[in-house]
């Protein structure tokens, strides 16, 4: 993918608000008792295989899920955003990639979520988005995909 278009604004948007965008939302878990209860379940479908966090952002669901024993590996379209996780979270891991070309192999997860970050995505690329999850995922693998609800 090139670095115009949307995805290009997007990943430049988010490169720049970074440590703002931490402070506000870092926190976000403790006051998210459906996004939190809903983690737990993704956890146990995982069955203590990796779980991929697409569109991790500063991190915090990754460092989220990893505090409770999952290997989890965080995704995300912004090489700040990526940066940043790493410093916060440093015993997870994170890969800079787009939801459309994931930096994963095939089936390498057994469990997925994407909070928040499907939103970004144009209607035409719903689908290859979603095939392309679906490639990383074993073939039990479950997603988690959520796409309303502001941060407090």
């Amino acid at each position: 993918m090139s670095d115009d278009g949307v995805h290009g604004r997007v990943r430049a948007s988010y490169d720049t608000v970074a440590e703002e965008y931490r402070k506000r939302i870092g926190d976000e878990l403790a006051f998210k008792v459906m996004d939190r209860a809903l983690l737990g379940v993704v956890l146990e479908e995982a069955a203590g295989g990796p779980v991929a966090d697409l569109g991790c952002g500063p991190g915090h669901i990754t460092g989220w899920l990893g505090g409770r024993g999952a290997t989890a590996v965080g995704v995300d379209l912004s090489p700040a955003m990526v940066a940043l996780a790493r410093r916060e979270h440093p015993g997870a891991e994170f890969r800079v990639g787009d939801l459309l070309a994931l930096p994963a192999a095939d089936g390498e997860f057994a469990a997925a979520v994407a909070l928040y970050s499907v939103i970004h995505l144009e209607p035409g690329e719903l689908r290859p988005a979603f095939e392309e999850i679906r490639r990383v995922l074993r073939p039990s693998g479950v997603l988690l995909a959520r796409s309303t609800g502001a941060p407090r």
